[in-house]
């Protein structure tokens, strides 16, 4: 999302951040009521718009659940999706890169490519996806997927990934900035974690510091997983070599796909970057496969674009995408010993 400067951005900002103040009033007095699972419910969130990396947080974290013996099911908005459903359950019993983007999202469909065996759940109303999941698949656990804002639905632990390279953004809200939420009520929760693919800005330590009041940090960044085939079918990165490529996204953070590039040994002769979310038209596609051609290079996206995009478009215009994977920079061990522990005192009332 790009800001809207000047006055009209702040006038706008000003209305948009009074908007946000009266509703956490309504629910901090009681007026608007706030809903409760018969599960622990973790909420994975952020303060700004664009990708600071809580997909693939949400995915860590279902993985390590599971890995200890819980049964977690994931709820989500599904941004994007355009189903005239109220409630959708991502199916298991299809391929994920069939899955079409516009009924279900590009992020529920990436959560159902690495969780096969998880309950992903898509609703507005989070409480509504919450309700069916427990009756339909009986978790022991929830996760929250972009739960900051949603208030409607307790949480038992909240969790906030951080961009490193900008972690309040310019400062101001949207329009006029990127900050979602009034910095000081993102800044307690029970972990931050901050994604450093697209780097750590000098101040950022310093600013988590002094605003965090104390919350334990972890810190993350993308590393390269595999190549994925425009048929659907994966390669090492490595067999790549210094084959050129023309990079193309439509993420929040464009930056941050470029950067994972650069460090993995990708050799970029170009890059387009659209909107986050961006649904690719065939004109578009036609452009770059052309611009992709001269250049004597593949089409590389990210996993999520490449969700977005219809199988046989990928196939006609040869899309590859590079699948990324967390590498823990800092703070991994605590954070696990954590997940550990509060998942234990969630399911025993035990501390943590």
């Amino acid at each position: 999302m790009k800001p809207i400067g000047g006055a009209t951005g702040l006038a706008l900002s000003a209305i948009y951040g009074a908007g946000i103040r009266l509703r956490h009033a309504l629910y901090d007095r009681g007026i608007l009521p706030v809903r409760t699972l018969p599960v622990p419910v973790w909420s994975i969130g952020n303060l700004t718009v664009g990708g600071t990396g809580k997909t693939p947080v949400t995915a860590f974290l279902a993985a390590e659940l599971r890995a200890l013996g819980a049964r977690p099911a994931i709820l989500s908005r599904g941004y994007g999706r355009r189903s005239e459903k109220s409630r959708v359950v991502v199916p298991t019993d299809e391929e994920p890169a069939g899955l079409d983007a516009a009924l279900y999202g590009d992020e529920p469909i990436l959560l159902r490519r690495r969780l096969p065996d998880t309950p992903i759940v898509l609703a507005a109303d989070r409480f509504e996806a919450g309700d069916y999941a427990c009756r339909a698949f009986d978790p022991d656990i929830i996760l929250l997927d972009d739960g900051l804002q949603h208030r409607r639905l307790a949480r038992t632990r909240e969790l906030i990934v951080l961009d490193g390279s900008e972690p309040f953004g310019n400062g101001r809200l949207i329009p006029a900035g990127t900050l979602r939420e009034q910095p000081g009520r993102g800044l307690v929760a029970d972990w931050h974690l901050v994604n450093e693919t697209a780097g750590r800005s000098p101040a950022c330590a310093k600013t988590l510091d002094a605003a965090c009041f104390g919350s334990p940090r972890a810190l993350f960044r993308y590393v390269a997983g595999r190549v994925i085939l425009p048929d659907g079918g994966e390669e090492d990165p490595l067999q790549w070599g210094t084959r050129p490529i023309w990079a193309c996204s439509g993420i929040g953070n464009p930056d941050s796909f470029l950067s994972l590039l650069g460090r993995s040994g990708f050799r970029v002769a170009g890059h387009r970057g659209f909107r986050d979310h961006h649904r690719f038209t065939r004109r578009e596609l036609t452009a770059l496969a052309s611009d992709a051609r001269a250049a004597g290079s593949a089409i590389v996206t990210t996993e999520k674009d490449w969700l977005r995009i219809p199988d046989e478009a990928r196939r006609r215009f040869a899309v590859h995408a590079l699948s990324v994977e967390l590498e823990w920079t800092g703070g991994e061990d605590a954070f696990r010993a954590w997940i550990a522990g509060a998942l234990k005192g969630d399911r025993f009332g035990g501390s943590s």
